[in-house]
């Protein structure tokens, strides 16, 4: 009772300040006044003795009310108000007054059945009824709301920045750009409105003006706080072909957050895709010093350092990864690739097995593992491999590449039969895998078999890839075989403008041989012969 005392009697301090001093008994009614609608301000008690009066009993419920909520009563809050109301219902205040409780009791709809019949219908009630739309997820009636604010106010950024939401929410992109371009006309020196609008014409495609955005966020703050401007701008430029402008951008803001990781991983990535490693692997080491425990990082800098032939480095960073409890098939496929460069097919082997056990959906762990084998010569456990590799693969990714290295090793074992099965069986699932029309083709005619069905598989290896110095050899190779001298000549001669291969320079000698122009064929096996000086074939033809 002491609490209600309290208020009460603060309650009636301020209600009398706010009539003013009067020498007038108070009597039955009292007055409001009436605001004009582009004055009116909400939450303001106006009563004062002037113009007609009204019943006492609305200032009496009104008063309770006030009371009610400011002990936290919200229902015998809204109790008095509709009181107050029903003895004088074009009362703005009591009706916002009750409109608002009812929102704050999660009411909305009796709020709004409130706001609909007040006069004037100005920014406060607009932008309480979008309060209340949004909490029944009326999204279109809330934008109607503020837009109706904004009629009101066109510089209220609150209205925007609701409209803002809606209009992301709902995927209209022009219309969240023309909200934020409003919000950025009022607060012209708010970093992040600029930084948003950036986005969003970046999202649009619009990236001269996302770049002006971007430039004025970091104009009005180039601190670390705003790391993601420069983020925005460095990508924009990365976008538009400009690489190296992005990367001035990008060290810009690194030199503010050195140790930003999105900056740093940007800088790596950027580098390696224009093939330039020895700039990328600074940043690549920085951002393993800053988060060292960071795998997938200390992983990338492995990479790295094995492709920019420091394999010591590459084998210790993935050797470490390993004793650390890294259970991760890449450390494997990499250890696995030094151990082949340094020879130690065994070692390398063994990597490779370990790899093919964690992930033996990895494709390419079951076609390194036999390449393994066949350098230890073991073609039999090389053909094993790839087989337990197709029937470990749990999508189509790879079975090309594992079909292909089956079907050349049994072709290296002259099982020309399970190799001409092996590749048909690829062209069935992949029939335009270029590669192997090829392969299969020159397989046949190298071996004179089936030359018609061999010159249609190399024709469309051809109309696929037409450049290929490869194809076009293998298709001289068979007209060759076909005695079709001329066509051999033309193909082969196109082959080796391509291509500077001995296999190639000395088909070319063969067919001027076959043509009678001996000359020309020594000159070119002679060619073959500087490249392949070991080819004792060429070597008999040359007659040494």
């Amino acid at each position: 009772m002491k609490k209600i005392f309290c208020l009460l009697t603060i309650l009636l301090i301020i209600l009398a300040l706010s009539l003013g001093c009067s020498s007038k008994a108070v009597k039955h009614r009292i007055t409001e006044v009436k605001a004009d609608p582009n004055q009116l301000k909400a939450r303001t008690f106006l009563l004062d003795y002037k113009a007609e009066q009204i019943d006492q009993r609305a200032f009496h419920y009104y008063s309770n009310g006030l009371i009610y909520e400011g002990m936290g009563d919200l229902p015998a809050a809204a109790e008095n108000y509709e009181d107050a109301l029903a003895y004088y219902p074009e009362s703005y205040q009591i009706a916002y007054s009750l409109a608002e409780i009812y929102y704050r009791m999660y009411q909305p709809e009796k709020a709004l059945r409130v706001l609909e019949k007040m006069i004037p219908r100005d920014v406060e009630v607009f932008r309480l009824s979008a309060a209340c739309f949004r909490m029944l997820n009326d999204y279109i009636s809330a934008q109607k709301s503020y837009h109706n604010i904004i009629k009101l106010d066109p510089d209220n950024i609150e209205a925007y920045t609701f409209l803002s939401d809606i209009y992301r929410a709902r995927n209209h992109l022009d219309s969240t750009i023309w909200a934020f371009e409003n919000m950025a006309r009022i607060r012209s020196d708010d970093p992040r409105i600029w930084h948003q609008l950036g986005r969003f014409q970046t999202q649009k495609k619009d990236y001269e003006n996302a770049k002006e955005s971007f430039r004025k966020s970091l104009e009005l703050d180039h601190s670390q706080e705003n790391f993601l401007s420069y983020i925005g701008l460095g990508e924009l430029y990365e976008i538009t072909d400009r690489v190296d402008t992005a990367e001035t951008i990008y060290k810009e803001g690194l030199e503010v957050d050195p140790t930003n990781p999105l900056i740093l991983r940007l800088l790596i990535s950027l580098n390696i895709n224009r093939d330039s490693l020895t700039r990328a692997l600074p940043y690549s080491r920085q951002l393993v010093a800053v988060a060292p425990e960071n795998y997938p990082e200390k992983r990338r800098l492995g990479a790295i350092y094995y492709r920019l032939d420091s394999l010591d480095k590459a084998d210790t960073i993935f050797t470490e990864l390993v004793e650390s409890g890294d259970v991760y098939g890449m450390n494997h496929f990499y250890l696995g690739l030094i151990d082949t460069r340094l020879g130690n097919i065994e070692d390398a082997r063994d990597e490779f097995e370990l790899l093919t056990q964690l992930e033996d959906s990895l494709y390419i762990g079951w076609i390194n593992l036999g390449l393994a084998y066949r350098n230890l010569d073991q073609p039999e456990k090389e053909i094993e491999t790839y087989k337990k590799g197709l029937n470990a693969l749990q999508s189509e990714e790879g079975v090309d590449n594992i079909l292909f290295a089956l079907g050349s090793a049994y072709e290296r074992l002259k099982n020309y039969e399970e190799a001409k099965a092996t590749f048909e069986l690829l062209l069935e699932h992949f029939p335009d895998n270029a590669q192997a029309l090829n392969y299969l083709g020159y397989m046949l005619a190298d071996q004179n078999l089936e030359l018609d069905y061999a010159k249609e598989l190399i024709s469309r290896a051809i109309e696929l890839i037409p450049e290929n110095a490869a194809f076009l050899d293998s298709y001289g190779w068979v007209n060759f075989r076909q005695g079709n001298l001329d066509e051999a000549l033309k193909y082969l001669k196109r082959a080796v403008e391509l291509d500077s291969d001995p296999i190639i320079f000395d088909h070319l000698g063969d067919a001027y041989k076959a043509k009678g122009k001996n000359k020309q064929a020594r000159e070119w096996w002679q060619k073959a012969l500087e490249l392949d000086p070991e080819n004792t074939a060429i070597k008999e033809k040359l007659g040494f």
